[in-house]
């Protein structure tokens, strides 16, 4: 396949960020855009110079002409376009979460056939911080990994100056809350940087909603959670503790890391924490636990990863169209991710630690 020609179904913000990658791809060609404000996009495909568009995705999945298709929409009913891709012989994106639930990863799974199919919850593999660490890990200076940890809170802050997006706390429409928004990058990031070793047994968790006077920080109707906690337990003695909140009434704190017998690998993911970094821990039999910075990124590193952020998971779904391989994030992974967040959710609901099949 000499040039991918690609629709793209979602024309807000995260499609904005997918057609600017694709402008950048020199064998991707923007053949068409959909979004269900047809004003919209028509003003997207002007913008872009893209000659087809419409509210339908009709106008994309009937186009024998396109090869691929990004889902850059809310994640109700993206299992059921994901399908109708499929059936059409498309190679599709789906951003993040892959699916409502694990269930519909499964339906995804039995319909791809040969197709790539890849998932946005893979965008912050990309980053450099994410390749250094998983190359540090690969010389197994860890020792034998036993957890990895992620707490991931953010102090609430000054009401919004404009309205909250209605789906981003909503079940109905996203699947849920901030497990599903940021969680699924989480997991995604520590599980792929463990090469997908640990694998969930049993979950014990908790969610809350945002706190009543905090209210104006999310859209009216939002029945989501703000903040999760979970403790994973996983098969060969390992586990995996997971927090994830925003609007807290706590401080702020960002921190992602590996734990083995030997060692442990601290890892900056996301800027929001300060400059992408690793720091590695271990003991010293006489000075106790020895801490060295591996890597901080420099300014230009900083930079680059920010525009990975944007452009990794679409620029990853295309070489792995032309190379005909894997991509980063396939359904196989997302449907772990997904397994999780399902087991998360029940858990919280019924109170007790659930078992995770398969």
């Amino acid at each position: 396949m000499s040039s991918i020609r690609l629709g793209v179904l979602g024309c807000g913000f995260i499609g904005h960020q997918h057609l600017r990658a694709a402008q950048r791809l020199s064998d991707v060609e923007i053949a068409a855009v959909v979004d269900a404000d047809c004003l919209r996009a028509k003003a997207t495909a002007e913008e872009f110079n893209v000659r087809v568009s419409g509210s339908q995705a009709s106008a994309i999945m009937n186009n024998a002409d396109i090869d691929a298709v990004v889902l850059a929409i809310p994640t109700a009913g993206r299992a059921e376009l994901a399908l109708a891709a499929f059936r059409a012989g498309k190679h599709v994106l789906l951003e993040k979460p892959a699916a409502m639930n694990a269930s519909e990863v499964r339906s995804m799974l039995a319909a791809k056939g040969k197709l790539t199919c890849a998932c946005g919850s893979s965008r912050y593999r990309f980053t450099n911080a994410a390749r250094k660490a998983t190359r540090f890990l690969i010389d197994g200076a860890l020792g034998d990994l036993r957890m990895l940890r992620c707490r991931a809170v953010q102090a609430v802050g000054a009401p919004p100056a404009s309205s909250p997006p209605p789906w981003r706390v909503n079940r109905q429409i996203n699947g849920g809350g901030i497990l599903v928004n940021w969680g699924s990058y989480d997991l995604d990031f520590l599980l792929g940087i463990t090469g997908w070793s640990f694998r969930p047994a049993e979950v014990l968790a908790q969610t809350w909603r945002i706190a009543r006077d905090l209210s104006a920080h999310v859209a009216p109707g939002s029945d989501a959670e703000s903040h999760v906690s979970a403790l994973i337990r996983c098969h060969q003695d390992r586990c995996i503790a997971l927090e994830r909140g925003e609007f807290l009434a706590a401080p702020s704190e960002h921190t992602w890391e590996i734990i083995g017998s030997q060692g442990s690998l601290r890892i900056n993911m996301c800027r929001i924490a300060g400059p992408y970094s690793l720091t590695h821990y271990h003991a010293d039999p006489q000075r106790g636990v020895v801490s060295e910075v591996l890597w901080t990124a420099s300014a230009a590193e900083s930079n680059q990863d920010d525009q990975i952020l944007a452009d990794g998971p679409l620029q990853d779904f295309v070489a792995a169209i032309g190379d005909q391989r894997p991509p980063q994030t396939g359904l196989e992974q997302a449907l772990t991710i997904a397994q999780i967040t399902d087991a998360i959710y029940a858990s919280a609901l019924s109170g007790r630690a659930l078992t995770i099949d398969g």
